[in-house]
């Protein structure tokens, strides 16, 4: 159990790296997407490579500088962490840095409306590593073997977007130089900057219960919360898979000026989810224990913690939806701080009840925390594309 708990935070940190390509990533799908509905194709291609370049360096610098700092923390015992718990950390910290460069090949794929070839890497991916974690777990092969199975499988996964892009002959020219690659990377800085802030709150909003966790309980308990939290972030996955390809269709069509578009998509898209992931939840509520044995052989009969991943689910999807959409639109700022205003939330919960009430506090101060993101992300839509539907400018679209 204390190995599944370390191994599940090393888990929990995968999306923090989305925040570390000074948010050049997602500002460059925008751009994409952008250029494409106009006509550029070249224009699109040139800020993909000059993207590419940019953000291998970013990744490059800080991977070495996460490995030097791992390094020195176990050298002067802030850490203490086993040796095979500190070359876990080392391979994952390598591994997520490829998976950063890597990404931006989903991303191109993304911004190219190519959802399709995406999911089938994304299904790809898991055939080949739960039957690889399966298989190194009962060959008992330990934390380090499968730490680098996971985030091997989770790093060719993205960089296998590359050769799909390469088979339209017009992305086939090499990127531009770096310093031309730095001119036109530039022009999304500003942009990126907002989506980096918004990557990284994010990250502490999603990705932190199982650290708090572990902050606050064992890592016996970590590991239970782990295995529930587990049951309630598919249907959350498969909701923003599902999603996912309306960010680029968004900054399209508001491209083209078709914001009225946007406005009916939102409203559908969002009621529909909140619907489907209320019965998700409810079911998982009534069957989850269950589920957790079978899947486990472990005992974990916590109906709050059940019940209040539930109430997370429903609110945590109504946020992604209308997060989508505003991330076409380039409307970063408001969610930055209302997301900001939800880490605080949360920590300030958990702090409070966690080692009262028990680990269900947790999910629940998760739920209660994102309620004004939630309203702010609707208000927000309204507000930019017009309470009527008729539409009006867009502020911040790349």
């Amino acid at each position: 159990c204390t190995a599944f708990g370390f191994w599940s935070a090393l888990v929990s940190l995968t999306t923090l790296t989305a925040g570390l390509d000074l948010g050049i990533g997602s500002a460059v799908r925008n751009r994409i997407s952008t250029l494409r509905a106009t006509g550029d194709e070249d224009g699109a291609r040139d800020a993909f490579g000059a993207a590419l370049i940019v953000v291998t360096l970013v990744s490059a610098a800080l991977a070495g500088l996460l490995l030097v700092a791992a390094a020195a923390a176990q050298a002067s015992g802030w850490t203490e962490w086993p040796g095979e718990q500190h070359r876990a950390v080392a391979a994952a910290v390598v591994l997520l840095g490829a998976f950063q460069v890597g990404n931006l090949g989903q991303l191109a794929l993304y911004a190219r409306e190519q959802p399709l070839l995406v999911a089938g890497l994304e299904v790809a991916r898991w055939l080949i590593t739960v039957p690889a974690l399966l298989l190194v777990a009962f060959a008992d092969g330990g934390l380090l073997a499968m730490t680098a199975t996971y985030f091997v499988a989770l790093a060719l996964s993205v960089a296998a977007a590359f050769p799909i892009l390469l088979t339209d002959r017009r992305w086939r020219r090499p990127p531009p130089g770096p310093a031309r690659a730095w001119r036109i990377a530039r022009r999304d800085v500003w942009a990126g900057a907002g989506f980096a802030a918004l990557q990284i709150v994010a990250t502490l909003v999603y990705q932190t219960d199982v650290l708090i966790a572990a902050q606050l309980t064992s890592l016996a308990t970590t590991g239970d919360f782990a295995l529930v939290q587990r049951l309630y972030l598919v249907p959350l996955s498969l909701l923003f898979a599902a999603v996912t390809p309306l960010w680029a269709r968004t900054a399209s069509e508001v491209a083209r000026g078709n914001h009225r578009w946007a406005r009916t998509l939102a409203e559908r898209a969002a009621g529909a989810a909140t619907g489907v992931l209320a019965l998700c939840g409810g079911a998982a509520v009534v069957l989850g224990p269950w589920a957790v044995k079978v899947w486990t052989g472990r005992d974990v009969h916590d109906r709050w913690l059940y019940a209040g991943f539930a109430a997370w689910l429903v609110v945590a999807g109504w946020v992604a939806v209308l997060s989508v959409i505003l991330n076409g639109m380039g409307r970063v700022w408001p969610q930055v701080r209302w997301l900001t205003v939800a880490v605080a939330m949360k920590l300030l919960v958990a702090t409070l009840t966690v080692e009262r009430v028990g680990v269900a506090a947790l999910a629940w101060g998760a739920a209660i925390s994102l309620l004004p993101l939630a309203l702010s992300n609707w208000r927000e839509v309204r507000r930019s594309l017009g309470a009527s539907g008729r539409g009006t400018a867009v502020e911040g679209a790349v």
